[in-house]
């Protein structure tokens, strides 16, 4: 399983906190460490959802996570729940309360589903992200590993502190026509040769773009 990073490095983002860090801090929960990743960023600060999946709870809560949302991941046949903490306001701002089996509201890798901040107990504003890896039947495998069933995300992280590469490209033909769409997240725009003098030059201008980008045919 790949997993996009949460929030973007372009936006400032970095790392404040490791999964199993900070003992004596923790062991008050009954944890061995931290149990999850810490991303500070600004107030407001856009959640992206790392993988595809479905959210199946978001609501303020009284627990140390604040505003948070809870997303089911299955992939390489394996099921995952990911919890997002201490969030300002939601994107899709509706509570919904805890369903492992509610499939509603699904979200794509790059997704927006939430921002920033520091509710629950949070001494600054971050995003908490944390990864459990859990049966069919939604119970937390690992539960007494002393995280209480939380797994370290980084393995997972598609690159140490790379950014998630939403934007996708391809190549355009349309009955001889060249161009390049350009997709990012759910919308997108199409750029055609006319507009420009070389298309060559335009595919070594845009980056992701290269000789092996598959191209479209409009029928």
């Amino acid at each position: 399983m790949k997993l996009y990073w949460p929030v973007r490095v372009e936006d400032g983002v970095f790392i404040s906190q490791r999964f199993g860090e900070h003992l004596l801090d923790y062991s008050q929960f009954g944890l061995i460490g931290h149990n999850g990743i810490d991303y500070p960023a600004t107030r407001g600060t856009k959640i992206y959802a790392p993988h595809d999946g479905w959210i199946v709870e978001q609501m303020a809560r009284d627990t140390g996570y604040g505003l948070r949302i809870t997303q089911r991941i299955e992939a390489d046949g394996k099921f995952y729940m990911a919890v997002y903490g201490h969030m300002e306001r939601l994107e899709k701002p509706q509570d919904l309360t805890w369903d492992w089996n509610y499939k509603g509201y699904p979200v794509r890798a790059g997704q927006v589903i939430g921002y920033v901040d520091s509710t629950g107990f949070s001494t600054g504003h971050h995003l908490h992200f944390g990864l459990f890896e859990m049966d069919s039947n939604w119970n937390r495998l690992n539960i007494s590993n002393g995280y209480a069933g939380a797994i370290d995300p980084a393995p997972f992280m598609a690159g140490e502190m790379e950014k998630p590469s939403m934007t996708k490209y391809f190549k355009i033909d349309d009955h001889g026509k060249l161009g390049i769409m350009i997709l990012e997240g759910f919308t997108g725009s199409i750029l055609f040769e006319n507009k420009f003098i070389d298309y060559q030059n335009l595919l070594k201008l845009i980056e992701g773009i290269s000789e092996d980008t598959p191209t479209i045919k409009i029928p």
